[in-house]
């Protein structure tokens, strides 16, 4: 719950919204998903759908690049700006 899902890259799948979507009507969805690549058609659907019809919205950003998952480890502080900078540490 509330965590920052840092990956590469997602392959879209039906199940995996469903997941998302499920997760956070239990509260217990990530509070971003930051990719290194692009993010997949299917689960930035599956975002926008949670977003808009559940109000619940997890920020989301990719092409952040390699260096990116090089630089982040577990448990790094993350900020995340309005113009979609990211910075860790």
């Amino acid at each position: 719950s509330g965590s920052i899902i840092c990956t590469t890259t997602t392959v879209g799948s039906s199940l995996g919204v469903a997941s998302l979507m499920g997760g956070g009507s239990l509260g217990l969805g990530p509070k971003a998903m930051l990719f290194s690549q692009h993010v997949d058609s299917v689960s930035i659907a599956g975002l926008l759908m949670d977003d808009i019809w559940n109000d619940r919205r997890v920020i989301t950003i990719d092409l952040l690049g390699d260096e990116f998952l090089d630089a982040v480890k577990t448990g790094d502080p993350i900020a995340i700006y309005e113009d979609g900078t990211v910075e860790v540490g």
